[in-house]
């Protein structure tokens, strides 16, 4: 029995596997394969080989999980243990680059005639591997970067946690995929900065989809960041607009064996500019102004 994981590197149009492979014997039952951080499960496949060596029959069967990657970037595969049939294997885990897309041009086709066609544009686009916009479709998609606040207005001191998410319909995926995130991302983060409050970032920073229900619809939420603000003065924390560029992918109208069903294209989405007002401190009772937070006072003797 051995695990085996995918290759070191993959387009973000590609597909990243890990898989085990049983010898000689029937699966019967296996643990599930982990999360990992940075892709999506996509599936299982299965497969199985029979050889027959000295006249004797040698079954091997493999089962694959496909993950499809969510972004460009480097991601870390943690450590993992499976259980198959009882039997407990572990790996030591590895690292894989997802890449660009890769686009896959159709061959030319030699000519029926023995008279070479004229050379003209769409022999010019598959010579230098250009593929043809026209025959891929726009697919409408429902993405959404959006700066929120869990509230408005503030005391002085008092948190206030501002997130900055990205919304999509769980169908957008097979057509949107985060483009240049790891520079990308502290850009976008760089320019939440507050120099009037006290910051503190999220405990954890996983860039990971949750199921939520906003405006009547089930969608999925990426949080790309999080940080609660603690103003130190009165003055209002102001948030500019933010955009962040995504890969969109258009759709072969006629999807041919052997051809890449999609092509990479560039979309950016803007989240509106985010103003939180801050309010002093209100005056104690019996007059005299408020005493910052956090400070005493003792009588003499």
């Amino acid at each position: 029995m051995a695990l085996v994981l995918g290759p070191a590197s993959v387009p973000v149009t590609g597909i990243y596997t890990l898989s085990f492979r049983l010898r000689g014997e029937v699966l019967a039952e296996y643990s599930d394969f982990p999360d990992l951080e940075g892709f999506k499960k996509a599936g299982k496949t299965s497969t199985t080989t029979t050889q027959i060596v000295a006249g004797k029959r040698f079954t091997e069967f493999t089962l694959t999980q496909r993950y499809a990657p969510y972004g460009e970037g480097d991601y870390a595969i943690k450590p993992f243990q499976l259980t198959v049939n009882g039997v407990l294997v572990r790996s030591g885990g590895g690292t894989v680059h997802v890449g660009p897309a890769v686009i896959t041009v159709p061959t030319a086709r030699a000519p029926t005639t023995g008279t070479a066609p004229l050379q003209g544009v769409g022999a010019l686009d598959q010579l230098f591997g250009k593929p043809k916009a026209a025959l891929y479709l726009d697919v409408p998609d429902h993405g959404a970067l959006a700066l929120e606040a869990d509230r408005r207005q503030v005391y002085v001191g008092e948190g206030v946690r501002v997130a900055l998410s990205f919304y999509l319909r769980p169908a957008d995926q097979a057509v949107l995929a985060f483009h240049d995130f790891d520079d990308q991302l502290p850009r976008l983060i760089g320019q939440l900065r507050q120099t009037t409050a006290w910051e503190v970032p999220a405990a954890e920073q996983r860039v990971l989809p949750d199921t939520v229900r906003r405006g009547g619809e089930q969608l999925l939420r990426f949080r790309l960041a999080e940080t609660t603000y603690y103003p130190l003065t009165a003055q209002p924390l102001r948030f500019p607009p933010l955009a962040l560029t995504m890969t969109k992918f258009r759709l072969l109208k006629k999807p041919e064996p052997g051809v890449d069903g999609r092509l990479a294209q560039y979309k950016t989405y803007l989240a509106p500019a985010l103003a939180v007002a801050v309010r002093p401190l209100p005056a104690r009772r019996g007059g005299g102004p408020q005493r910052p937070w956090g400070t005493t006072s003792c009588a003499n003797p």
